[in-house]
């Protein structure tokens, strides 16, 4: 016998606002907006993105998921700058002096700092720091120590550089205009990576010291740096985004094995998260821990131009609009 519900469906709930404690796929008219309206999630996942330009690696970063700066890297010492608005990326002014190991950092695709990094020469250490204004390049005060492999988090008004080449435990801050020497990283390490939102809040975490990977994590309060929950997977050439409590680490070697391993910080403790597609050490993580993308790096048998896009687990309420 045929039923209502076999040849019409089932009814839509009318109510006097929105649901609460819905399920994925429900869906009910609110009386008061006059719209149709259902509930959706999605589990955490990497999604393929559009390849960088120019593959390298040792690439540095700022800005978002869909208004992201990839700059400078390795396999050359390239100078390049690229933009992304959420699919593809586009060539734009390039560094003044291309390197590769710098610290990069910012908050907007407009607004970022590249600092340090080496170039073929003895020595082949670099001092130099970049600032981006959106259009070009410009060279600003040098940091005090030159090294490569370092990490750098915040802005261009206010950041930190730390760490880096010889398992150096240098800190320094910029204020906008110079570098100032802080207190030193309880751990010396190179390669490593960090995530800050300013000269005053940031954090470092993995890298390599001597003949070991590293899992500590360190959180810069503006004044020390005070050790942490440790990484799940210790690793060389991580790196990451984010604040000093809610950060994304991606990627890495465990000194002789390319990882695929990511993790997310909450402010107390790291969480092993679904892997990038490919296992891939030394490309650049921009974003957030519910929004970020990674792009470049080594990849198994070559260097890589591959971008993959990082979107937490979801739950939303959207509304049906006529077209």
């Amino acid at each position: 016998m045929a039923t209502y519900r076999g040849l019409r469906g089932v009814t839509i709930r009318t109510v006097d606002g929105d649901l609460s404690n819905n399920v994925t796929g429900q869906v009910w008219y609110n009386s008061s907006s006059k719209a149709i309206k259902a509930f959706k999630s999605g589990d955490a996942n990497w999604a393929t993105g559009g390849n960088l330009n120019t593959a390298r690696s040792s690439i540095r970063g700022a800005g978002t998921q869909t208004a992201g700066l990839a700059f400078a890297g390795g396999s050359g010492e390239k100078d390049e700058t690229e933009s992304y608005d959420g699919s593809s990326w586009t060539e734009l002014a390039d560094l003044s002096t291309g390197r590769s190991g710098s610290g990069g950092c910012g908050a907007t695709q407009t607004a970022a700092l590249c600092v340090g990094g080496s170039q073929p020469g003895s020595p082949d250490l670099r001092a130099i720091a970049e600032t981006w204004d959106g259009s070009s390049w410009t060279e600003v005060g040098d940091i005090n120590t030159a090294r490569k492999s370092l990490a750098a988090a915040g802005t261009v008004t206010s950041a930190i550089a730390f760490g880096g080449s010889n398992d150096t435990d240098d800190t320094e801050t910029w204020d906008g205009s110079s570098w100032t020497d802080a207190p030193n990283l309880g751990t010396g390490r190179y390669q490593l990576g960090g995530a800050g939102a300013s000269g005053t809040s940031a954090m470092a975490y993995g890298g390599i010291a001597g003949p070991s990977a590293k899992d500590e994590t360190e959180i810069w309060n503006g004044s020390s740096w005070t050790e942490v929950a440790d990484i799940n997977t210790a690793r060389v050439t991580i790196v990451g985004d984010g604040t000093a409590t809610a950060a994304i680490a991606v990627g890495g070697h465990t000194v002789y094995t390319k990882t695929s391993h990511a993790e997310t910080w909450n402010g107390t403790a790291w969480t092993e998260q679904n892997n990038i597609p490919t296992a891939t050490n030394n490309g650049v993580v921009i974003g957030t821990t519910t929004a970020a993308l990674y792009a470049g790096g080594d990849a198994p048998g070559a260097v890589t131009n591959a971008t993959f896009e990082w979107n937490d687990p979801f739950e939303e309420t959207v509304t049906f609009t006529s077209s």
